[in-house]
């Protein structure tokens, strides 16, 4: 691939910022002894170091403008506001919200459906055993009864109906 003339005449990023600091007079004697016999040699860094100072010139001759406001500061504007409430009654009613919340959760963990894995005696028997080794009964003896329920159920919507259809869920 071959490159581009615009790309050919590119002069690298380092040279440009080394030509910059010529200008703003910060490079070292070896530094800028070096730059200028490089400058004697080649024409393109000539170039671009004359469009580097009419870049400066014209930056240089822009008028300043004045701002349209003062941009300081008043003391009275960055004074801390003060609030109607006292300091010490946010800081108790926020501790107190946190308080709240530790206690409905732990209550809300120890009545919810979890509670048996977590609270394993948590029906208040002692001795007993744990309600996850209780919940685990053969599916038969649970199965029987269950049916039970359901062909009640059905039996009794046939009757009121008078047809086979599911009741209609409310």
């Amino acid at each position: 691939m071959t490159a581009s003339p615009s790309q050919s005449n590119q002069i690298p990023e380092s040279d440009i910022e080394l030509l910059s600091a010529y200008l703003d007079d910060q490079l070292s004697a070896v530094e800028r002894r070096l730059l200028e016999q490089r400058l004697n040699s080649d024409v393109r860094l000539r170039g671009e170091l004359a469009d580097l100072r009419a870049t400066a010139q014209a930056v240089r001759a822009l008028p300043t403008i004045s701002p349209p406001r003062s941009f300081t500061l008043d003391p009275a504007q960055v004074a801390p506001r003060r609030f109607w409430l006292p300091t010490w009654v946010m800081q108790f009613s926020s501790g107190l919200s946190a308080l709240a919340l530790v206690v409905f959760t732990t209550l809300g963990l120890m009545s919810g459906p979890q509670a048996a894995a977590v609270f394993p005696y948590s029906d208040g028997m002692a001795g007993a055993e744990p309600v996850s080794e209780r919940a685990a009964e053969p599916a038969a003896a649970t199965a029987a009864p269950a049916a039970t329920l359901q062909s009640r159920y059905h039996g009794a919507s046939r009757e009121r109906t008078g047809s086979w259809r599911q009741p209609r869920e409310r």
